[in-house]
């Protein structure tokens, strides 16, 4: 419990409980650091390149920001049936049973079209809102799939299935996968942690700063509470 605490007890508070000797709790410490280090950083397996469509420029006027779509496809807009008409054709007795259901297929498809479109639209506009940050030349925040599903009162796997191979450029024109705008806690913190880190040293200062510093100033500049072990967990190991 004293050393796999996320808090991480005092070296003296863990003689007094434990009775090991000074050498003997900083091996144990070390032990327990290097594993939970190479846990964090496991090989990610190879994956096939992902072919990925760009589908539309967020516009940057001011600070008013605009998705406008790029791919043919999406920028001519939905189709509208008129029920009307097709119920009078369907009732004329002009269609052959095989051309009724051809026309029920082309009916369904054009649903499901308006359906993705409609819903394309909508993730899109999530996105922009919520990384507005990003858009205007900051950095992006934690930002889940299931997230951005309950705001939109869609299902995650609709989420998942409608920003999978689809990418978006910025007011920069940089292009950037829909769903690299879902970075994770760990990754946010991981960003804040080197732009730490890459602040030139005050002169006369001490250097790096440790990672109680650094846990400090992510608590009281960004509102993230974590402890001293997983800032230790998380800053570059190849650093100066």
């Amino acid at each position: 419990m004293y050393f796999l605490d996320e808090n991480g007890a005092a070296p003296e508070e863990i003689r007094r409980a434990t009775g090991l000797k000074p050498a003997e709790v900083s091996r144990i410490r070390d032990f327990v650091n290097a594993f939970l280090q190479a846990h964090e950083n496991l090989p990610v397996p190879a994956v096939p390149a992902e072919r990925v469509r760009l589908v539309a420029l967020v516009v940057r006027s001011g600070r008013r920001l605009e998705a406008s779509y790029l791919h043919p496809t999406y920028a001519r807009g939905g189709y509208k049936v008129d029920r009307e008409a097709l119920e009078r054709l369907r009732k004329s007795g002009g269609l052959t049973r095989e051309e009724l259901g051809r026309l029920g297929q082309v009916l369904k498809a054009v649903e499901l079209f308006n359906w993705r479109k409609k819903g394309l639209q909508r993730t899109l506009e999530g996105i922009v809102k919520l990384q507005r940050g990003f858009f205007l030349g900051g950095a992006m925040k934690p930002l889940s799939q299931r997230a951005l599903a309950a705001g939109l009162r869609l299902s995650p796997s609709t989420v998942s299935r409608l920003i999978a191979g689809r990418s978006i450029k910025t007011p920069e024109m940089s292009e950037v996968r829909l769903k690299d705008f879902f970075p994770s806690k760990k990754e946010y913190i991981i960003d804040k942690i080197r732009g730490i880190l890459a602040r030139p040293a005050a002169p006369g200062g001490a250097g790096r700063p440790s990672d109680r510093i650094i846990a400090c100033e992510l608590r009281e500049r960004f509102g993230i509470k974590v402890s001293r072990r997983t800032v230790n967990l998380y800053r570059p190991k190849d650093e100066g």
